[in-house]
């Protein structure tokens, strides 16, 4: 048995898929986990916790902005392609969680 859960993408679709971390598309007219395309492009889900970690935006320009989801605000960062926007964010969010662990 896998300890990674994968998400039920629904008529959602996946933009990258890293073996923790899945960057999921949100379709129009549809959501995840309460996230609607109007809120964000993407949503960032980690297949070990079972959870989204972070939220990301398609900029005019091609460019993906995104923040990780915490109990307070966080910076948002850009990146120039989806892989990185996948890896950005889950490294901002696993660096997050260690500080907020102790």
């Amino acid at each position: 048995m896998s300890k990674y859960i994968r998400p039920d993408l629904g008529k959602n679709s996946l933009a990258y898929r890293g073996l923790r971390y899945w960057l999921i598309e949100i379709a129009p007219d549809n959501e995840f986990e309460g996230w609607k395309k109007s809120d964000c492009d993407f949503v960032l889900f980690d297949c070990l916790l079972g959870g989204l970690v972070a939220l990301a935006k398609k900029n005019e320009g091609g460019r993906i902005s995104g923040k990780i989801i915490a109990h307070v605000e966080t910076d948002t960062h850009e990146f120039s392609s989806l892989r990185d926007a996948a890896n950005g964010l889950a490294a901002e969010a696993e660096g997050y969680g260690s500080m907020v662990d102790g």
